[in-house]
């Protein structure tokens, strides 16, 4: 059933429209009525009340979100179940979250394609910041993809409906599978979680590493035609490196790539911190010619500033992604400028020395001369051997 404007949800909500939908619950533009602030409400679809394990899913997903606070991940301000007062209101789960204008990270690649490196790795350090938050709360997020990203005064993470709580009283021992089931998004899984493995923080860093391949490429490594083969792809295949889909990124980009795919979680960044740090630090290397003006980095290219949604309401165009006070390309010391050139140079394929030219037709006449002047026997041993040699006979 759904709710219509107008409509009163739980003696706390004013439902204003519809933001979106899934499978199993529509998320409604709300208005809280006592605070007067605008909130993102989650309402399980009453058809799934019945099921044990979809109601699991729900209230995990917001027993994780009480647990996590920090400006990367989007925050839970209150959630529970209606309990109805007559037969025509169903009873109904629910979450209240903050409400976040902005563009998800998946149509932000399906506009634009490729993106600027430095923009792709502004975006993704964002999103390591807030897995440095979930990870902390002993919770793996299981589902990281570019549609659980929204891109508003920063990249934040959304979406906690397959999380694992791996840590304290509320640690869920329970593997991945359930029924022969798989949870997730198979382009986005790594080898374990294909698998069906007891999974770890790394699963995170994997499906970040995904991520950054399909900022930089349009193109995430395994585009199979069906979910077994992106399983399989994901198990058992070498993904394409990066740079043959993009041959303007540098190695060191490329390698930090391969190293959060790696199939064998031991070879990964053993964190998101990890991740984030070297990733911080290889931007500080991106080329010059890669930085955006800042109205081409917002999420909106709309040059006024202003977009108008589907439903008429305007939106403000998305700012940078660059973090207060970072340092950029440009800002890269002249000397140090110097020292990679020198070292790209030195790193240079040494050519071959060139074959040496024959002996001038002048060198010869000396030579003759001098035989002529040793006498006969001189002359005739330059005759047949020096002679014949250098004219190639």
């Amino acid at each position: 059933m759904k709710l219509a404007a107008g409509t009163i949800f739980a003696n706390d909500f004013e439902i204003l429209g519809v933001l979106g939908e899934g499978s199993t619950g529509r998320v409604y533009d709300a208005r809280r009525i006592n605070e007067g602030d605008e909130v993102a409400l989650k309402v399980l679809q009453p058809q799934f009340l019945g099921d044990e394990q979809i109601r699991g899913r729900f209230r995990r997903e917001a027993k994780v979100l009480s647990r996590i606070t920090g400006p990367y991940v989007c925050p839970l301000l209150a959630w529970g179940e209606t309990i109805p007062t007559d037969d025509r209101d169903p009873p109904a789960l629910w979450m209240a979250m903050t409400k976040i204008d902005g563009l998800a990270l998946d149509q932000l690649i399906d506009r634009e394609g490729q993106l600027a490196m430095t923009r792709a790795c502004d975006i993704a350090i964002d999103v390591l910041k807030g897995l440095e938050t979930v990870h902390a709360a002993g919770i793996i997020h299981r589902d990281l993809k570019p549609a659980n990203i929204m891109l508003a005064e920063r990249a934040i993470v959304v979406d906690f409906g397959l999380a694992k709580i791996v840590t304290g009283e509320d640690h869920q021992g329970t593997a991945l599978t359930k029924g022969n089931m798989l949870f997730g998004t198979p382009e986005y899984m790594s080898p374990e979680q294909a698998r069906g493995d007891d999974l770890d923080a790394t699963c995170d860093v994997y499906a970040m590493g995904i991520i950054l391949y399909q900022m930089l490429t349009a193109h995430t490594p395994f585009e199979g035609e069906s979910s077994l083969a992106l399983l399989t792809a994901h198990m058992v295949a070498a993904p394409p490196p990066v740079r043959s889909r993009r041959a303007d990124i540098p190695e060191a980009l490329a390698d930090l790539v391969h190293r959060a795919i790696e199939k064998d979680r031991t070879r990964r960044f053993p964190t998101a911190s990890a991740f984030r740090m070297s990733l911080e630090e290889v931007k500080q290397l991106l080329p010059n010619e890669d930085l955006e003006p800042e109205t081409a980095r917002s999420g909106d290219s709309v040059p006024s500033g202003d977009r108008t949604s589907e439903k008429g309401r305007t939106q403000p165009s998305l700012p940078s992604m660059a973090p207060e006070g970072s340092t950029t390309a440009a800002e890269i010391p002249e000397a140090r400028r110097k020292a990679e050139a020198a070292e790209a140079r030195a790193k240079a394929p040494i050519r071959a020395p060139s074959p040496k030219k024959p002996p001038r037709a002048i060198s010869w006449i000396v030579v003759i001369a001098l035989a002529a002047a040793l006498g006969s026997g001189a002359a005739y041993f330059e005759k047949r051997v020096y002679l014949p040699r250098a004219l190639g006979k």
